[in-house]
């Protein structure tokens, strides 16, 4: 058994485990299991002290051992802990990870997708209970932890004033390329959000190369030429090229966490403003033309 989520209980990092027994990462649990430092006794999300906190909820992706899962909140936590906001509070009040049984071989991605699917109505109500008591929920997922919450989003929204997710930071999403479009699976699970980032790097060889292979078409994190006709105008398609160096490489990246700062504190272009750019050092982003 692994005792990597030791390690959490001093990082103040709040943990929900959809994994059986916690740390399978093969098998989806007949509950969700919560877990961090022992002032949280709720087995719930609705909790109290969250209203109107600015939530982080980080989601890893698939081929993941738990300690590896574990290791990736631990690096996002490390690296917002280190952000502030304009009048020096912090960034996030509080970061919450995400554990999902993704499997921990590569040969196993179908059944995956399977697992990640098969968690929509569980993770939907976990979100639901989030966004009850606070508007301030931005989401960071990796690879196929994306197609988690997507589904999960996958709904006709009753508010539309309130979106359920402030923004969404998707890594590398390991999503059909179309599936965002009008009329496909993901559409609504993006208008379900203030704002949409797409990250992407061309050095992405699982993504490039691989997803394809599995999936029969491109993938949404490698997209080169997006349709935006068909798309939500609050979509951002960031290219990390010249930053990232490959698919397991996001959650290293630190470029991409001077861009969620400065996208926190409104000092990139919007969606609405700019559909693709390319990302520098220093977070700020160089706007090319559609």
């Amino acid at each position: 058994m692994s005792f990597g989520w030791m390690g959490l209980l001093t990082a103040g990092v709040l943990i929900f485990s959809d994994s059986k027994d916690i740390v399978n990462m093969d098998q989806i649990s007949d509950k969700t299991q919560f877990f961090w430092d022992p002032s949280f006794s709720k087995q719930t999300l609705n909790d109290p002290s969250f209203v109107n906190k600015k939530v982080l909820l980080v989601v890893h992706g698939y081929n993941n051992t738990f300690d590896y899962a574990v290791k990736s909140i631990k690096e996002v936590n490390s690296f917002i802990n280190n952000m502030k906001t304009s009048d020096n509070k912090p960034l996030y009040d509080l970061v919450i990870g995400y554990i999902w049984p993704g499997y921990e071989s590569f040969i196993e991605y179908e059944l995956a997708v399977e697992h990640a699917d098969a968690l929509k109505e569980r993770v939907q109500a976990h979100l639901l209970e989030l966004h009850h008591i606070t508007p301030h929920i931005d989401v960071i997922a990796h690879s196929l932890g994306n197609r988690v919450i997507l589904e999960a989003l996958n709904f006709e929204s009753v508010n539309k004033e309130r979106p359920f997710i402030r923004n969404f930071f998707a890594l590398a999403p390991a999503v059909d390329a179309s599936s965002i479009e009008e009329n496909r699976p993901y559409y609504n699970s993006v208008k379900n959000c203030e704002n949409f980032f797409v990250f992407h790097s061309f050095k992405d060889d699982v993504l490039k190369l691989l997803y394809p292979l599995t999936s029969g078409s491109e993938a949404l994190g490698i997209e080169i030429n997006p349709n935006f006709k068909k798309l939500t105008p609050n979509i951002q398609f960031i290219d990390c090229t010249k930053e990232v160096a490959g698919h397991g490489y996001y959650f290293q990246t630190k470029a991409i966490y001077n861009f969620i700062e400065k996208r926190v504190h409104n000092q990139t272009p919007p969606p609405q403003k700019t559909h693709k750019v390319i990302l520098k050092k220093n977070g700020n982003v160089i706007p090319i033309k559609n």
